[in-house]
Formats: C-alpha cells, structure tokens, sequence
C-alpha cells in the first residue's frame, strides 16, 4: 500500500516518518488486508498455545465436530466461536507486528541516514526547514532562528562567486558564517557549494543543539568576531563570501570586506539604518572593494531587524552583556 508516494521516496528522515506513520494508520482502519504485499508478520506464539489449548477442550467434548461425524449445532457453534477468536488474534498480532515493524524500521531508517550524512561529508542541521516568514523562532537563551527571508536572501544574493567559479577544480569556494548560530545560514551556504566554511558564533549551545551532520571542511568557531581575527584569522585568508545573521554598524561591513577574495568576493549583512541604532536594519551587499550593490530596508513582508552586535559598547537589551553572559573583550 502506497497512499503517500512524495514520502515514500523522500530522504529526509522526517518525511520517511510521517510517510509510514500515515500508512500504519491507514492501516489500522483498513485491515490487514491492505498489507497484503507485506506479508501478516510473525504470529505471537502466545496466540497459538491458547488456539491450542482451546482447541483440545472443544474435542475433548465435541470429538465429531473436529472429525466430522454428527451434527451437535452446539458444538458447531463452539468451533466456529473458537476459529473466530483465533482469526481476530491472528490480525490483532498482525497489526502489532507491523507497527512494531514499521516503527523499527522508521528509527532505524533515521538514524541511518544521519549516520550517511557523516559519511557522505553533508553538512546539515535540523533547525533547517523549521524557519517561518517574517517570525523568529527561539533556538536557544542567546540565539534566533530568523525568519525565512533572511535564508532566501542568503541564497539570492551569495549565489554569484559560486557561478563565477564554476566547474573550476583548482578552487574550493569559501565562505565565513559569522553569527552561525543553529547552523541554518550554515547549511544554506553549504547547499550553495561552498566546501570550505568557518563558522562563528560567541555562544555554540545552539549549534550543539542542532547540528547533525558536520564534516572536516565546516570548522566552528566558539568565538565572535573580534575574537576570530584576533585568534584563529589569517591576514592572507580570503573568502569568497561573508554572511552576518546579526546587526552591525556601517564600518564594521566596510572593514570585513577586506577579506573578500578579488574579484567576485561578496558580503551581506544587516547594517545599522543609523550608526549604533539596534532597533532598525538595512539589508546590504557588499562587493570586495565595498561598494553597495544591493539594499533593501525590508525583504517580503518582513522590516529587516536583527538581534546587535555584542561586541559594540552599545549594544543594549536582553541580547546584550551582561543580561547574556557574554564577556566583551578588554580593548
């Protein structure tokens, strides 16, 4: 039985689930029939000890029911009663059989398919797919998923340096995910083509928390910005790409397109509408000697607004030191 054949096929472990989940209901109404093509699965030996026993009680007072000598209507009925409940353990085990199967399979399947994922070198985190437009969603104390928008707009507009590289073996594009958080804006550049990745963020509890599937070339960094430059960065590491998930003041976008490989390089970032202004952003891109491309003050329906740049002395609110136990570093 197949009602629900976009799952069936589907390599996500999610969709597998609700494809056998929605069959094994179906199931449950229809009857074992519609599992035919499975087979009824393995009886409970139970059920046929107590067919048994049942069994020897009826011979033992109706002999030619079973031998087919005489008409008792009553002992006709006593065996039609007895192959009647026999019959109704028989699908009843059926069905546990099955669902215990099914559900088997279905965690085995899941699991299996992240363990492919190491294998295979995909990065992936499952807090993708679960953003919403124009609404954020809680990943952890310090850390948002954004709203469907913002990963849209990573897609469109970082999408260039990796065309402009092609098919060009002697290149592994690059990209610096700075505020990584649950690896979302991680997996969109990784689903892009960039196959070298430094990912930041100052807190890693999110990224922990979601990340599933992360292979050698994605490195995280449990660092902000100015941390990173100071401690892992090297002044001759060019990206092709840079990506802020956090709001930012107009020169600090300038100063990171230092680090854009020439000549496709491309940042984007929310940058301030007014310097150390929080409560506004405009979303922009950058080339690699910090022109602006593109703007836009709102993306969709969604007014472009980010969580601020903790590293900025003003930085105030809930996102904020000391409220989030970030520690700025000492200038």
């Amino acid at each position: 039985l197949s009602l629900a054949p976009p799952f069936q096929n589907a390599r996500s472990p999610i969709k597998r689930m609700l494809f056998i989940i929605i069959n094994v209901l179906l199931f449950d109404i229809i009857g074992v029939s519609s599992f035919a093509s499975i087979g009824t699965g393995p009886v409970d030996p139970t059920v046929n000890l107590r067919h048994q026993q049942t069994q020897r009680r009826a011979v033992d007072h109706c002999p030619w029911a079973y031998t087919g000598r005489g008409n008792d209507e009553y002992c006709v009925k006593q065996v039609a009663y007895q192959t009647k409940d026999y019959e109704d353990d028989l699908v009843y085990t059926s069905r546990r059989s099955i669902l215990s199967y099914f559900l088997t399979s279905a965690a085995f399947s899941a699991t299996a398919a992240a363990a492919t994922d190491q294998q295979e070198g995909v990065f992936r985190s499952s807090a993708y797919g679960r953003e919403e437009y124009t609404n954020s969603i809680i990943a952890s104390r310090d850390t948002n998923i954004s709203p469907k928008e913002v990963y849209d707009t990573i897609a469109t507009e970082l999408r260039y340096p990796i065309t402009m590289i092609g098919d060009d073996a002697q290149r592994t594009p690059r990209a610096l995910d700075v505020g990584a958080g649950a690896g979302v804006s991680t997996q969109v550049l990784w689903d892009l083509g960039y196959r070298s990745i430094d990912a930041i963020d100052w807190t890693r509890e999110a990224w922990d928390t979601y990340v599933t599937s992360c292979p050698s070339a994605v490195s995280f960094y449990e660092l902000d910005d100015e941390r990173y430059l100071e401690q892992v960065h090297k002044q001759d590491d060019k990206f092709d790409v840079i990506a802020f998930n956090f709001g930012i003041n107009e020169s600090k976008a300038r100063q990171f397109t230092r680090f854009l490989k020439q000549p496709h390089g491309r940042l984007l970032a929310p940058v301030n509408a007014q310097t150390n202004y929080w409560l506004k952003q405009t979303y922009k891109s950058y080339d690699c000697n910090g022109n602006v491309l593109w703007s836009a003050m709102d993306v969709g329906a969604w007014s472009v607004q980010f969580q601020p740049d903790v590293t900025e002395e003003t930085c105030q609110g809930v996102w904020c030191a000391p409220y989030n136990g970030f520690q700025k570093k000492k200038k």
